[in-house]
């Protein structure tokens, strides 16, 4: 069951990202700029200026759709994760620290970009800390969660691979236009791109491989394995013995 959920969930996920670059990739979910546009002609041997203002998309752009693509779809990780962990009590804890820390991505990208930069630095920190937290609660509640149902090794896979992938978005976000501007606007969007895809990617194997790996260790229903005690032979009144939990074995004594 916990399999088919993590698939749905999954499927979801993906098609959240699917929006997302089709939103890019028509041109929208980016920042713009008014521009007025001046266009003359001779009107009766008179020079006359139209103007209008339209939208222009800001060089290096800014693509904020990423950043909403990230907070709808990141938590489904935290949960999918925390889930296999059987953590569902750290899932709250683990969205709002993620929240915060894309919600700071964000606001450090603008604030770059309209020429504020200590304000967007300090974004950046809080988004960064933010992370520090995160790394601290799957590493400690989370993971004692792992050890306690026997899923150790499993789950420290998994988070071990959203923790370095997402330590590499925030390495690009710091390479990146908007941060020390060392990479080229070019091979910023490249590496955004490969990351999301291989991170959907990777997850989405990691994750259904360990679940396959449970039911193959026995583990019904993915939930962890109970096992009721076998019923010890106990005498009955009329000289009867009881043995097993099938049903009762008689044997009849002689009075």
């Amino acid at each position: 069951r916990r399999a088919k959920i993590a698939l749905l969930l999954l499927t979801i996920n993906s098609s959240v990202m699917m929006l997302g670059y089709l939103t890019m990739a028509f041109g929208h979910g980016r920042t713009t700029e008014e521009q007025a546009i001046f266009r003359w002609e001779i009107i009766e041997a008179a020079f006359m200026f139209n103007g209008e203002i339209v939208q222009t998309p800001i060089v290096p752009p800014l693509f904020f759709a990423r950043y909403v693509m990230w907070f709808f779809s990141a938590p489904t990780v935290l949960f999918l994760t925390c889930d296999f962990a059987m953590a569902r009590r750290n899932v709250t804890s683990t969205w709002v620290l993620d929240s915060v820390m894309i919600l700071a991505l964000l606001c450090s990208a603008q604030l770059q970009q309209d020429s504020m930069p200590e304000q967007g630095w300090f974004c950046y920190c809080v988004a960064a800390l933010c992370y520090a937290a995160l790394v601290v609660l799957l590493v400690g509640p989370v993971l004692n969660s792992a050890k306690a149902h026997e899923r150790l090794e499993g789950y420290t896979r998994i988070m071990v691979f959203v923790l370095a992938s997402w330590a590499l978005y925030l390495l690009t976000s710091l390479l990146g236009n908007k941060g020390t501007a060392a990479l080229h606007t070019d091979v910023e969007v490249i590496m955004f791109v490969c990351l999301d895809v291989l991170f959907v990617m990777g997850f989405t194997v990691i994750l259904l491989n360990e679940h396959r790996m449970l039911a193959k260790h026995g583990e019904q229903a993915l939930e962890p394995v109970v096992s009721s005690p076998q019923l010890q032979a106990t005498p009955t009144p009329l000289g009867m013995t009881t043995s097993g939990a099938e049903g009762p074995i008689l044997s009849k004594t002689k009075s």
